[in-house]
């Protein structure tokens, strides 16, 4: 992993674990399922490739997709929905603005991830702390469970 230190630098992760703030739990593709539109959920870290993310940075300085590394599809805010609530699920690689994402560094070692597409960042619905709860896009009010470690 690269530092993030501005517009001439890029977070280049590989395979890495992305964990909430408020629970703990890592980011992963539910079932370790390989179908477009599986959702995004968090559970308790195993290792798996459904809970390994490689972050790559795009052309358009500092936006990236976020690919599963069991499967090589992206993350997707589907049907590229701008509505608080929308469901984040695993798609191929499109280039569509909703498979973009921004990472904004917030000082204590933790991220927000904003699409691209609505400027809503990335969270775990209703702060829940339970293996399989759902990571939907939401406008940030700064809760911890908006807030990842990359």
């Amino acid at each position: 992993m690269s530092a993030h230190g501005g517009a001439n630098q890029a977070f280049r992760l590989l395979g890495a674990r992305i964990t909430a703030k408020h629970s703990g739990r890592a980011l992963d593709i539910e079932g370790n399922l390989m179908t477009d539109r599986a959702r995004l959920t968090q559970w308790d870290w195993h290792g798996g490739n459904n809970q390994r993310f490689r972050l790559e940075p795009l052309g358009d300085v500092g936006t990236y997709r976020i690919v599963v590394e069991s499967n090589g599809r992206v993350l997707d805010v589907l049907n590229a929905s701008t509505d608080d609530g929308a469901t984040v699920v695993q798609f191929p690689w499109h280039g569509g603005s909703h498979q973009r994402f921004r990472l904004q560094p917030l000082g204590d070692g933790y991220h927000r991830i904003v699409a691209v597409h609505s400027g809503k960042v990335l969270e775990v619905q209703n702060s829940s702390t339970a293996n399989g709860a759902l990571v939907t896009q939401r406008a940030w009010h700064g809760g911890d469970n908006q807030r990842f470690r990359l």
